[in-house]
């Protein structure tokens, strides 16, 4: 299941990234940008969900990636988790994030660095 749900909201991490941007709402990714935000997306919906042990799956995962022109990027993905996770903090989550597209804004806004 936790397979699945990272596959899901990796993917949908990339198809929203291409919807925003065809909206005049979001960047034009290039390729690593978009793996980055895909994975950003997907981490954030397992902060969301309080799915700590999973969100780190996904980091550790990504540290396990062989370099290439696109994978992998840990240190801002660990980075964007963490300013994601103080963040939301002090906030109720569910005010905070209403929808996938919520999930977008944040991967996109909350800063890696």
């Amino acid at each position: 299941q936790e397979i699945v749900y990272y596959l899901a909201s990796h993917e949908f991490g990339h198809c929203i990234a291409f919807h925003q941007a065809q909206l005049g709402n979001g960047p034009i990714l290039n390729p690593k940008e978009h793996e980055l935000m895909a994975d950003k997306v997907s981490v954030a919906f397992f902060d969301v969900n309080v799915k700590d042990t999973s969100a780190e799956r996904v980091l550790k995962f990504n540290r396990t990636l062989v370099e290439d022109k696109r994978h992998p990027h840990p240190d801002k993905l660990l980075r964007g988790h963490e300013n994601l996770k103080t963040h939301l903090s002090d906030k109720e989550v569910r005010a905070e994030v209403k929808s996938m597209a919520d999930l977008y804004r944040f991967a996109l806004t909350i800063p890696p660095t």
